[in-house]
């Protein structure tokens, strides 16, 4: 499978695993928690294991594996710490952001110069993605806030894991920009 291939698998893998936000209201905290720790185990038992999981993992030294810890381990931790309405707003912006900026992002010329990894129109893709999906939500402006946020870590980052970062920079603007929007 060529390499950009792989990768739109797997950033539509990481897109598909975001739509259980959208089982918030019945899942509530501990559920959606709990569903997160379980694509946690599946990621590092099961996954490794079957050809699709195969699939996903990349060339190099951790075969991108620590993204494969660190999504649901940041989709756990923001359930813990923000209100449900910005978890599951923040949990649309990783899967669908993240995954759409690279998508769009790998396939542009125009660089960003201050990181030449990433490019204008991953980053807008982030933006556009991320907030529309996350004002299922909260409001539009809370989630532009939390997309823009997100996209900006995003562009920052030049190699290694992002989802961390992407997650708490997205909660804390978006639990800020809540109480004054």
């Amino acid at each position: 499978m060529r390499d950009q291939s792989r990768e739109d698998l797997r950033k539509l893998t990481h897109l598909a695993f975001s739509l259980g936000a959208f089982a918030t209201p019945w899942l509530g905290r501990t559920g959606c928690i709990a569903l997160a720790l379980l694509g946690l185990a599946h990621n590092v038992l099961l996954l490794p294991r079957y050809p699709f999981g195969r699939k996903l993992l990349r060339d190099g030294a951790d075969r991108g594996t620590v993204g494969l810890v660190t999504y649901p381990l940041a989709v756990a931790l923001v359930y813990l710490a923000a209100p449900l309405s910005i978890a599951a707003a923040v949990w649309v912006i990783l899967g669908f952001g993240d995954a759409l900026s690279s998508i769009a992002g790998r396939r542009a010329r125009a660089r960003l110069p201050w990181n030449p990894s990433k490019s204008w129109i991953g980053s807008l893709a982030f933006v556009a993605a991320g907030t529309l999906a996350a004002s299922a939500f909260v409001s539009p402006l809370v989630a532009l806030a939390g997309a823009t946020a997100g996209a900006g870590i995003e562009s920052l980052v030049r190699r290694g894991d992002d989802n961390l970062a992407i997650a708490a920079a997205a909660t804390l603007v978006m639990m800020l920009f809540a109480t004054i929007a």
